[in-house]
């Protein structure tokens, strides 16, 4: 959890993380899920920016989703939760602020490379929970279509929206 405040006036909001490896899920490849649940002591409108740095990969955003084709049928599909959340590519990125780079250390004073930056960006007022999935996939045959999750903090389950259009909610 990180509660030291955020930006120049340290606005008091919190972010909690919790990251889950699943691996024996019946009919599914191990995958991972990321909660992250962000509060803030008032009912204000705050900003978030939730950042997935990828390695070079072919990038495709489709409204609450995101794949990275690696080539050789090997990919990642995530999808998050919060339906009103906007994805963007932050890659390569100077301004506003320097994102979307990796850098390079090969002697000498350090160079980057633009690499792949999804960004789940939106707001909250109070409280909220989003729910991420990460999906690797080969083959080229990607499961997931979508993920549903109830944006109350307090809230445990959620569930996959699969390829097939099956729904498996997990506990």
């Amino acid at each position: 959890a990180y509660r030291d405040g955020y930006g120049p006036h340290q606005k008091p909001v919190v972010h909690d993380r919790t990251v889950l490896f699943l691996k024996e899920e019946p009919g599914l490849a191990p995958f991972f899920v990321v909660i992250d649940r962000l509060s803030a002591p008032n009912d204000r409108p705050h900003a978030f920016e939730i950042m997935w740095h990828l390695e070079e990969c072919k990038l495709a955003i489709d409204g609450q989703n995101f794949t990275g084709d690696f080539g050789n049928g090997l990919g990642l599909a995530a999808a998050t939760s919060d339906a009103s959340a906007k994805i963007t590519d932050m890659k390569g990125q100077h301004e506003p602020y320097f994102q979307g780079w990796m850098p390079i250390w090969i002697g000498g004073p350090h160079e980057h490379r633009p690499i792949p930056t999804p960004v789940v960006q939106g707001t909250f007022s109070g409280a909220k929970r989003i729910v991420t999935v990460l999906y690797p996939y080969r083959d080229g045959k990607n499961m997931l279509r979508g993920v549903k999750a109830d944006p109350d903090p307090q809230a445990t389950s959620f569930t996959l929206v699969l390829a097939d259009g099956t729904e498996r909610t997990i506990p």
